[in-house]
């Protein structure tokens, strides 16, 4: 299974536009992901987090500060489920014992936010071929990406 979003981190977000490039190359045109400039500050955005988040020290006060019961239910009920009855106190007690080996869950948040967003889906899909069934499984009522969102149905 993959993220075929953008990936852990938002850097392939970066990538896409590479991607849309080689495909022009081939003659096939695929819509431009944003426009230049806009691709450009949001580089130098994700470098300032690279920073930002590759300082352990900072990650640890961070973790210090939002890692409570009340955060991780906000969080939960505001952006995860759309039933917020379902956010019971032993899933939020769940989601706190992550961050309970602080070394651990440090160096977890430090790789999701820094390293490479992995590969991006559309090769693995071109090559699946035009009779190949995909199920795609989305809820209509996503919050995190919703189908009137960038990432859009699929046809």
């Amino acid at each position: 299974m993959m993220n075929c979003g953008v990936g852990m981190n938002n850097k392939n977000a970066l990538k896409v536009e590479a991607w849309r490039a080689e495909q022009a190359a081939k003659g096939v045109e695929v819509e431009r992901a944003a426009p230049g400039w806009q691709l450009a500050i949001f580089g130098a955005v994700l470098s300032l987090v690279d920073l930002i988040f590759n300082q352990r020290w900072l990650l640890a006060a961070i973790l210090d500060r939002f890692a409570t019961a009340e955060t991780v239910r906000g969080a939960l009920e505001g952006s995860v489920y759309v039933n917020s009855e379902r956010v019971d106190d032993e899933l939020v007690q769940d989601y706190l014992s992550l961050a309970r080996d602080k070394a651990a869950a440090v160096e977890v948040l430090r790789q999701i936010y820094t390293n490479d967003g992995g590969p991006l889906p559309f090769p693995a899909a071109d090559a699946l071929g035009d009779d190949f069934p995909i199920l795609a499984v989305w809820g209509d009522q996503d919050k995190l990406a919703p189908m009137t969102g960038p990432v859009k149905v699929l046809p």
